[in-house]
């Protein structure tokens, strides 16, 4: 039967979402901002802020929606569950979704769980610097943002200063979070949740910058890790999955692995990964439909079981970015190139002025693959730069 299902945020993110409600057979109702021009012409578009909720909710009434849906972004997720919870649809509660989105609340409601975190601490102005007990290198990033927006590792206090006042810029509320670094690889994990029952879906390996911003420039499924290694991470999800008391939907969750073993966590989100990881990675390498199944949730409707299949092949995802600011001279694709490529979005040109990476903003498309390593987009585009 064809529901109306309120999808909120309209832009690339969510587009994959919006597809696939259409796929099956129900009617998008999109709130945002942003009109992707990309987007079905048929989907009806009510161009409102995904942060002025009570409009939001005053449409989806007038629209009967059967359910509120987002995904990649923790803001999205927000507004999603509030929604929800006014029309008496299916989601987490909206004050469990509001301590998962801050970081410090995060980290608080974990504070006696099982798992090892990184030491941490809140600050709002910078003359608590003084009360910080936290030794150098440090992670400075704001409470309440997503995309690597304001994060800083800082290896001594000449650079604190400026990273606090960065990542204090960056934050909604002006609060940020400041934690010891944790050395070791990073993976992120797609799980699904129904009436509190738990799936993991996929564990993603992570391609960055490093520091000083750690901005993500790839993605990459399967990841190489042992069957044991592999099981460690799947029962520590569980008990954060528990302990934060996620009931219903997709969430992401990051964690670093250090090279004795030891398995960190480092962030939570209430919704998939975004970069393309839930909505696009995840099918391609495993085969299940994971936005079906989060749209089946959001409808009341029990996900399929999970079950982890034999990987033929590897799939990854790389950013097009710049490490220094520059004017691209020339570009071109490598036609030559035997890498199976199953989706491209980029618009570059020739004289276009393209910023530094240090924020998930500053990327200029994507490439995503199938391929047993990563690659990274120098592999499929030949770009010429003059730095500015």
């Amino acid at each position: 039967m064809n529901k109306k299902i309120a999808v909120i945020g309209g832009s690339y993110l969510q587009r994959p979402l919006i597809e696939e409600i259409i796929e099956q057979g129900h009617t998008p109702i999109v709130f945002s901002w942003i009109d992707d021009e990309k987007l079905n012409h048929d989907v009806k578009f009510y161009n409102i802020s995904v942060t002025d909720h009570d409009q939001i909710v005053k449409y989806c009434k007038k629209e009967s929606v059967s359910a509120v849906v987002s995904i990649a972004s923790d803001l999205t997720a927000l507004s999603t569950a509030y929604v929800a919870e006014q029309l008496g649809c299916i989601t987490t509660p909206y004050k469990t979704i509001c301590q998962i989105v801050d970081k410090y609340k995060m980290r608080e409601a974990l504070k006696y769980s099982n798992i090892k975190y990184p030491k941490y601490v809140r600050l709002n102005n910078i003359s608590q610097e003084d009360f910080i007990d936290i030794d150098f290198p440090m992670i400075v990033k704001p409470t309440d943002r997503s995309g690597s927006r304001g994060v800083t590792l800082v290896r001594d206090k000449s650079k604190f200063i400026e990273a606090v006042q960065r990542a204090l810029s960056c934050s909604f509320t002006h609060n940020i979070i400041i934690e010891s670094f944790i050395e070791g690889l990073e993976y992120s994990i797609e799980t699904l949740t129904y009436c509190g029952s738990h799936q993991i879906i996929a564990i993603t390996e992570k391609i960055t910058t490093g520091e000083p911003f750690f901005v993500e420039l790839g993605h990459f499924q399967p990841t190489s890790l042992t069957i044991e290694v592999k099981e460690k991470i799947h029962m520590i999800c569980e008990t954060i999955l528990n302990d934060l008391k996620i009931q219903y939907g997709a969430s992401h969750i990051e964690l670093k692995i250090q090279p004795n073993g030891d398995i960190f966590l480092i962030e939570v989100g209430p919704r998939m990964g975004g970069d393309m990881i839930g909505s696009n990675l995840t099918y391609l390498s495993t085969g299940y439909n994971y936005l079906k199944n989060v749209i089946d949730i959001s409808l009341g409707k029990e996900p399929e079981i999970f079950k982890n299949q034999k990987q033929i092949t590897g799939i990854g995802i790389c950013f097009i970015h710049v490490e220094k600011k520059s004017i691209i001279n020339r570009i071109r694709e490598k036609h030559e190139n035997t890498v199976n490529i199953v989706k491209k979005e980029y618009n570059i040109k020739s004289g276009d002025s393209l910023n530094s990476v240090n924020e998930s903003s500053n990327r200029y498309g994507y490439i995503i693959y199938k391929n047993s390593n990563f690659l990274d987009f120098n592999h499929f585009l030949e770009i010429e730069f003059s730095i500015i």
